[in-house]
């Protein structure tokens, strides 16, 4: 229940940031992302070792106050499950300064919550820096931490490494 109120909340947060005018003067970028979380099985946290590296792979779309994205999970050569995530991604022009620094460099954080199927909620939370490729769109490594119960065998949980290529829609 505390993870759907949580869910709800920023969802929340994420309509109030599209009504500014920062955010509405952005356009939207989409393209492919790719994240490294811990896949942890049934036994853990008692046995550790019940515990791998899985792919969160797929489509990405994304403006200066919301980001969404639609993944594949596989983990072990297997499709283990689908995720949507959508986020707040809290940029420089929040406070008033240039997106992008020295039109190169946009640091940025981002706090959102997924949703599977079969039904079931978590959330996320990742700090990144996106580098601008001119008209091209731009690059982004991100550093972050996850935790979503997708079914009683797997819970994604722990330190996530991704990176994501916007293009401009």
């Amino acid at each position: 229940m505390r993870n759907q109120i949580i869910i709800g909340a920023l969802l929340a947060l994420a309509l109030i940031a599209l009504e500014t005018p920062a955010v509405q003067a952005q356009q939207l970028l989409t393209g492919p992302h790719a994240e490294l979380t811990y896949v942890r099985g049934p036994a853990y946290p008692d046995n550790p070792d019940d515990s791998s590296v899985g792919l969160l792979t797929g489509i990405y779309l994304g403006a200066a106050g919301i980001e969404g994205r639609f993944s594949t999970l596989i983990n072990q050569g297997e499709v283990k499950g689908y995720l949507l995530d959508a986020g707040l991604r809290i940029t420089p022009k929040w406070f008033g300064q240039p997106e992008y620094f020295f039109n190169l460099v946009s640091p940025y954080a981002v706090i959102g919550g997924s949703a599977a199927w079969p039904f079931s909620v978590g959330w996320n939370a990742r700090f990144g820096i996106g580098v601008a490729l001119l008209q091209f769109g731009s690059i982004n490594a991100e550093i972050g931490y996850r935790s979503h119960r997708l079914n009683e065998n797997i819970l994604l949980e722990g330190i996530t490494v991704g990176a994501h290529y916007g293009y401009p829609f």
